[in-house]
């Protein structure tokens, strides 16, 4: 005698005690079917182990063999929740579809085990018994229960097709408007009210990981002393047929500052190059962009734009196929960031097709983000929207990664895990759908990749504010005046260490195709004298001095003073950050400037010592600081000048493996004299520093040189830990050295 099917949502439910039971007690026909009216008495009243789960709109088949195969597996391992590849039989063809594999990153409320599965009964007790009764709407009722039961228990993907499918014949039902493209859906405004409940069952368990942050605070605004105050980044390859009215769109907009447009082609070989020449040929604030690599994603695109000199202090988003829907885009988005002050803020959009007619679900506004846990819903979500924009000092510690899908995505829950992150909620963007967008009509392995891409990003995440909470809670229970064990940045420093693991390999070195594209020349620092496009007359009329530049202490300026970061992987990108940051600083730091053109006044003296020859030298502008007394008392009473908090507020550097910071010598002996000092206040100690030391002459060879400066021979910071690094020729028994001129 067959037992009762159940239906729950869109699931058919059904138990048996073997494998031969529950073939024979597959449901069959349409129904009716019983419905689970409350499913925590429904799972408590169910006498099996195990409870087979299938799609009611599906006709699936699977034999006792594969079924023996699915039970044995969740037998042998304990598992909540068992799932397998399958066949799909499409139009009298049949084809293989597998799925991915579940991990804690599979927020998602549409993640996709098969149309067939096999539950733990006694797993879902317990995590009823553990939370508390599930949602009654079945839905809900469903995501909620697996995110409980990947609490405790696998959910584990046979990769084998276990059994086949097919749908079932149904008359579809038409709804006005038109159809929805699948992954717009979520963002429909009628589903918003659905959001807002599958939010909460993400947040909470979010907050029973460990992983729930409270709401972030704002950025930390700098001085805006960049010529260009925003740049229009438009990664692009091969996009003949749009990229032209997308930097028209650009090149339309109004603005009360001075923008210019980044366009980094890919090595397009469709005729979109020499559209951008000709764009860049005929007007001064477009910039064309080629990377030196061919190996670059639209991420590995991105990196080359926001490292270039020509980028400015806002990067604003605008993919070649879409367009800014009106002149104010821009604006709205810089005032976007200006107001949090925000790290990040993000635009809404209207979905077209190529003629520009709008298309269902139409506005995209991301309604379902809140100030106190947007950032949390984050990782359920699948994107931010559109368009986006950055504070490029932030956006430079953190970095995209090399990919050409989701790489948005990745970046959005980086930035939120430490800031605010500004909304627009009308529309000010144009997304164009065509044959030809990179995320249309994708295969079932492409579509797989994408989606294990970010719930591996999301997995990555949910460690990482695991691990942040911990840290924090620690600290918070260490109390005031205990030394809190494990190397933790100093309260001063704590944002300014946040978000610092870049997981892209591909920045720092460029070249483009117009002149004047040398790295050693930032764009910075210089009054606007001259009429750009785009310029209101509201900018023409300003002040040389930057309107909205805000007076701001040094403190307050620390936590967002790294002009670039090197992690360590590549070590021919350290002297060409280097010279950018030499070059960028003479332009903010007007006293570093002069203190460069003092080396003109150096004069130098060689004495002979018999086989070997001295060089000394002799500078006026540094008679001061090399007279600074390093007595202890003296020391002890005077501000530690290597300290974030006590340096000059336009002094900038380089974050070095999330260790040192690599500053521009305010009294350089040499050109390009780098002070390179421990982020924390430590002492200058050889000893515990000398794996440092080896690592920095590495990275910086063969270009330069580093050494260290002993607290017993006149070193003014000699309770900080810091190396000096100079240029190797300027050395001369380096140069001697090289010669083989030694006896």
């Amino acid at each position: 005698m067959k037992t009762s099917v159940y239906q729950w949502g869109r699931l058919l439910l059904w138990s048996a005690p073997d494998e031969i039971q529950a073939a024979l007690r597959r449901p069959s026909g349409s129904g009716p079917f019983r419905p689970v009216k409350r499913p925590s008495m429904f799972f408590k009243n169910l006498p099996a182990d195990y409870l087979l789960a299938m799609d009611a709109q599906k006709d699936v088949l699977c034999g006792p063999p594969e079924l023996r195969r699915l039970l044995a597996v969740a037998r042998d391992t304990g598992a909540g929740l068992v799932y397998s590849d399958y066949v799909e039989k499409i139009n009298g063809r049949f084809a293989g579809h597998p799925v991915n594999d579940y991990q804690p990153g599979s927020l998602r409320d549409d993640f996709h085990f098969g149309p067939f599965f096999i539950l733990s009964v006694r797993a879902a007790l317990s995590a009823i018994e553990q939370y508390g009764a599930l949602p009654g709407d079945p839905d809900m009722a469903f995501y909620d229960l697996r995110l409980r039961i990947s609490l405790e228990h696998d959910l584990i993907r046979v990769p084998e097709s276990l059994y086949t499918v097919s749908a079932k014949e149904r008359v579809p039902s038409k709804k006005p408007g038109g159809k929805s493209e699948a992954h717009f859906s979520y963002v429909a405004g009628e589903n918003l009210l659905r959001q807002k409940k599958l939010e909460k069952i993400a947040t909470s368990h979010l907050r029973r990981l460990g992983a729930r942050l409270p709401s972030r605070p704002a950025a930390n605004r700098q001085p805006e002393e960049i010529l260009w105050k925003a740049s229009i980044v438009i990664p692009v390859r091969n996009r003949r047929k749009t990229i032209a009215d997308a930097i028209k769109s650009a090149l339309a907009q109004k603005t009360d500052f001075p923008f210019n447009i980044l366009a980094v082609d890919n090595f397009s070989t469709d005729g979109t190059t020499e559209l951008l020449k000709d764009f860049a040929a005929r007007y001064p604030h477009v910039h064309h962009l080629v990377p030196f690599r061919r190996d670059l994603g639209i991420g590995g695109c991105w990196n080359e734009a926001i490292f270039s000199p020509h980028c400015g202090r806002y990067a604003v988003q605008l993919d070649s196929d879409d367009l800014y829907e009106s002149p104010g885009t821009l604006q709205t988005m810089v005032d976007a960031l200006r107001r949090g002050p925000c790290a990040m803020a993000v635009g809404s959009y209207t979905l077209v097709n190529e003629r520009g007619k709008k298309i269902p679900p139409g506005l995209i506004d991301h309604r379902e983000w809140t100030v106190r846990n947007g950032h949390n819903n984050l990782l359920r979500v699948g994107g931010i929207g559109a368009p986006r924009a950055f504070d490029t000092a932030v956006l430079r510690r953190i970095g995209f990664p090399n990919v050409s899908y989701g790489e948005d995505y990745a970046v959005a829950l980086k930035l939120s895990r430490e800031y605010r992150i500004g909304r627009v909620y009308q529309s000010i963007y144009l997304c164009r759908r065509w044959k030809d967008n990179t995320d249309a009509e994708l295969s079932v392995d492409k579509q797989n990749r994408n989606d294990f891409y970010k719930d591996r990003l999301r997995t990555l995440e949910i460690k990482a504010r695991q691990q942040q909470n911990r840290r924090e809670r620690f600290q918070t229970t260490s109390g005031s005046g205990k030394t809190i064990p494990d190397k933790q940045p100093s309260p001063a420093n704590a944002n300014q260490i946040a978000a610092r693991k870049i997981e892209d390999k591909n920045q720092k070195e460029f070249r483009h195709s117009r002149e004047g594209g040398n790295p050693e020349s930032f764009n910075a620092g210089f009054p606007v004298a001259l009429r750009l496009p785009g310029m209101t007359k509201k900018a023409l009329a300003a002040s040389p001095q930057i309107s909205d530049r805000q007076r701001v202490s040094s403190a307050s300026l620390t936590s967002n003073r790294h002009f670039a970061e090197f992690p360590g992987e590549r070590s021919k990108t350290l002297p060409a950050l280097c010279r950018a940051l030499v070059e960028s600083q003479k332009k903010n730091w007007p006293a570093y400037a002069t203190a460069c053109r003092g080396l003109a006044s150096a004069q130098t003296r060689k004495l002979s010592c018999g086989d070997y020859s001295v060089t000394l030298q002799y500078n006026p502008a540094r008679a001061i600081s090399s007279g600074a007394a390093v007595d202890a008392e003296s020391i002890r009473k005077r501000p530690c000048f290597l300290c974030a908090e006590n340096r000059p507020a336009r002094q900038s550097g380089i974050l070095y493996r999330d260790d040192y910071q690599i500053l521009c010598n305010p009294a350089p002996i040499f050109e390009r004299h780098f002070t390179v000092a421990a982020l924390s206040h430590l002492p200058q100690d050889i000893r515990s520093s000398l794996d440092a030391l080896l690592d920095i002459a590495h990275d910086a060879a063969p270009g330069h040189a580093v050494f260290y400066n002993g607290p017993a021979c006149g070193a003014s910071a000699p309770d900080h830990l810091h190396f000096q690094m100079i240029p190797s020729r300027a050395l001369p028994f380096l140069n001697e050295l090289e010669k083989g001129s030694f006896p």
